[in-house]
């Protein structure tokens, strides 16, 4: 048997190898941060901050405690002290820079703080006309900031169940969509409308009723994954009525009847109806149409890694 010899990953890289595998590689490398460009003799070079845009441009709408983008500058969250005495506006620079440290908020948020606003960074006007940002006037019923919740730097918001939540102008969509979200530990499972970005028809990425998984819903009963309880996930979630996947960390889904319902209404997250999320979340996105399969492992490898929450 003639044995061939493997493609160096320079001919991956560089138009010599097949375009199937160099399509595949570079995705994979551009979520943890290494260009095409920065491969010389075998040896990677870690090039610049790699946001969730950078792997799927387009985002109909996306909020998080980082930058959309490593060309993104704007604003990312709106964080108020107690009673509202003081609010710091978290911003981004190009180049993925936060604009505020852990120890100045540190210092701010000594007690606690909430998250009224997390904005909408996709840049689109895709909410009643507008961008998609998020919104909770009412101090009791917001998000608390939790600094440095994974260790490497990143912040998280964490919804405590009862009504907290936030909101956005309305939206409409119809399948198919994806859903990306980068969630933290889910503490408790009271209902099966657990929000983690989901409009006012109840279409959309829910915690579920039953522990350890979560609804990808799109009408009628909706279709579960598993996704383990207390313990830090990545989900890309395709709603593609009966070609509808779960993506979760490292383990695909597939072939999910998630039902045919469009979004209607304001985008919800951490509440739906009577029932609250208990856990935390990091990021949330909407993308019109689906996302392939290396698509969907680079967005998962982007949120897991350095660039990301590193969990």
């Amino acid at each position: 048997m003639q044995q061939v010899a493997p493609e160096p990953m320079a001919a991956w890289l560089s138009g010599t190898g097949s375009e199937m595998k160099r399509a595949f590689i570079r995705l994979v490398l551009l979520a943890i941060g290494i260009t095409a460009g920065a491969w010389t003799h075998g040896t990677a070079v870690i090039a610049s901050y790699v946001g969730p845009g950078n792997i799927k441009s387009g985002a109909l709408a996306w909020g998080g405690l980082r930058c959309y983008s490593n060309a993104y500058s704007g604003n990312v969250a709106d964080i108020y002290a107690p009673a509202d005495v003081s609010h710091t506006l978290l911003t981004c620079s190009a180049g993925g820079t936060i604009n505020e440290t852990i120890q100045a908020l540190a210092t701010t948020c000594a007690v606690s703080c909430t998250v009224k606003t997390l904005y909408d960074q996709s840049g689109g006007t895709n909410c009643s006309g507008a961008p998609c940002t998020w919104v909770q006037a009412t101090e009791a019923n917001r998000p608390n900031l939790i600094l440095n919740i994974t260790g490497n730097g990143r912040s998280g918001m964490r919804f405590g169940g009862g009504a907290q939540n936030l909101a956005s102008p309305s939206i409409s969509l119809a399948q198919p969509w994806t859903i990306s979200a980068a969630l933290g530990k889910r503490t408790l499972h009271g209902g099966n409308f657990d929000s983690y970005l989901v409009s006012s028809t109840a279409a959309g990425l829910l915690g579920n009723a039953s522990a350890n998984t979560v609804i990808v819903y799109g009408g009628s009963t909706g279709a579960t994954a598993a996704v383990t309880d207390n313990a830090w996930h990545s989900i890309q979630a395709v709603f593609n009525t009966t070609a509808s996947s779960a993506y979760v960390d490292t383990t695909t889904t597939s072939s999910l009847s998630a039902g045919t319902a469009s979004m209607a209404g304001p985008l919800n997250v951490g509440k739906f109806g009577s029932v609250a999320l208990s856990g935390d979340i990091f990021e949330v996105g909407l993308w019109a149409g689906t996302f392939s399969g290396p698509e969907q492992i680079a967005m998962g490898a982007n949120q897991h890694g350095s660039n990301g929450y590193s969990f």
